[in-house]
């Protein structure tokens, strides 16, 4: 399967309209009210919005694990600051084995982050503790009294869209970083799952999409397309710009300087499907005649099976657990894969790629709109071993000269700019639309 050598108009450069819901920053934003027949242009925003600056934002993370959606809440948290807006992260604990993506910022800025931590919320469903943690999402609420609620992950969206609810909160914004609609539960527990979102779509003023395919998705669950905006992920990929000599970062890892080195940076849980990959890389190590290693950055309950299955198979892997340096990590690589079997948009990928690494992956989430953004990138046909293994090694000989370009285009759709820039529009917009109602509210304040 050749490459993807096509880059969607992500940028509203397109002459096509852009899709009912739809965002773009640099258009004249929508009036939410429903009252006006015309746009009102920026300047109007900030003119009505200025009485109410800044705006107090609320945002609710499940738990700040490593993976995308914590890049995600913790960069805006940080960079959404007066006197444009006011913004306090919550967010609950992780899982054990999942890291803590806050070990891997500069304790500086960890410091900065105002952060609000509740023990309760958690990943896993648990009734009795996840009612406590509502009322003490309402308790937090009503101290706050947040402009604006956005939620990050299915818990938060669930607990964090119903406090919101509950305590008057004007404006709800919920982002899908992925869905738990296919790959998680059964086919009963999936359906129920994509009606409950449905009802806690009607509790918001706006759900994100982060790619096209997941607006259709979302769409498709039965969530009214009027509500759903499509903001592609933003990540902070400027340390990506410089790549560490490839001997010194293959000696920092202990791979061989001959080695064929394959990258895998994700938990070690089953949607990541890290068994799958190890089959992948022993079939490639089958057919090689040089050393074929895989390096793995991440951990998880999977990983004792991980060491099992590659013991079997031969497969020497390289166990580093989470690492700060990322760019010294893909610059020890020959190529990136993941072998998901659900994904949002992996932020592992996009870094990889902004690192100047060939990449190769299942075609899940919004992997294939990444790879067409990209110019680069190789699916696997089919989810088996022998398919990923004939994408990872279609995707090594991808031109040094493609993978600099693509470097490029990705650093242009998903930086923290856009990404930024994006939300900041996107607040002011709902703002404008319920701008009397959060004057009323203002009033109320003791």
């Amino acid at each position: 399967m050749d490459p993807q050598l096509h880059k969607p108009a992500i940028d509203g450069t397109s002459d096509n309209p852009p899709e009912v819901g739809e965002s773009r920053s640099q258009d004249p934003p929508r009036d939410l009210s429903g009252t006006k027949e015309s746009y009102p242009t920026r300047s109007e925003i900030d003119q009505r919005l200025k009485v109410l600056l800044p705006l107090k934002i609320c945002r609710v993370i499940t738990r700040l694990n490593i993976g995308g959606p914590s890049v995600q809440a913790t960069l805006l948290t940080s960079k959404l600051s007066p006197p444009a807006f006011q913004s306090v992260l919550v967010s609950g604990i992780e899982d054990e084995r999942e890291g803590n993506y806050l070990d891997l910022i500069e304790p500086e800025k960890r410091q900065e982050l105002p952060l609000e931590i509740i023990e309760t919320l958690s990943r896993a469903p648990r009734p009795t503790t996840d009612l406590a943690t509502l009322a003490k999402l309402v308790t937090l609420l009503r101290r706050l009294r947040p402009d604006i609620v956005h939620t990050h992950m299915a818990k938060a969206g669930t607990l964090g869209r119903i406090a919101a609810h509950l305590t008057g909160v004007p404006i709800v914004i919920h982002t899908f970083h992925g869905n738990t609609f296919e790959g998680y539960f059964s086919p009963a527990v999936s359906a129920a799952v994509r009606a409950w979102e449905t009802v806690l779509a009607s509790m918001s003023d706006c759900v994100i999409a982060i790619t096209p395919s997941q607006i259709e998705e979302l769409a498709s669950a039965g969530i009214s397309r009027k509500k759903i905006r499509l903001v592609p992920l933003g990540i902070p990929l400027d340390r990506f710009d410089e790549i560490p000599p490839k001997r010194a970062a293959r000696q920092a890892f202990g791979v061989p300087e001959t080695a064929l080195c394959i990258g895998w940076v994700a938990r070690l849980v089953p949607i990541k499907d890290p068994l799958l990959m190890v089959e992948a890389v022993g079939a490639i190590a089958a057919h090689k005649s040089s050393k074929v290693v895989l390096l793995v950055a991440g951990d998880g309950p999977l990983r004792e099976q991980v060491v099992e299955l590659g013991g079997k198979l031969g497969v020497e892997i390289r166990l580093v657990g989470w690492q700060r340096d990322l760019a010294m990590l893909y610059a020890a690589c020959d190529v990136v894969a993941l072998s998901s079997k659900n994904e949002g948009f992996p932020v592992a990928l996009v870094e990889a790629i902004a690192s100047r690494r060939p990449v190769a992956s299942t075609d899940v989430g919004g992997v294939a709109e990444l790879f067409a953004t990209a110019g680069q990138g190789v699916l696997a046909q089919k989810r088996t071993a022998d398919h990923l293994a004939e994408a990872i090694l279609e995707a090594v000989e991808t031109p040094k000269a493609q993978l600099e370009v693509s470097a490029r285009l990705v650093k242009d759709a998903y930086g923290e700019e856009r990404l930024v820039s994006d939300i900041s529009m996107l607040y002011k917009e709902l703002a404008f639309a319920k701008a009397e109602q959060l004057q009323r509210r203002r009033a109320k304040r003791p």
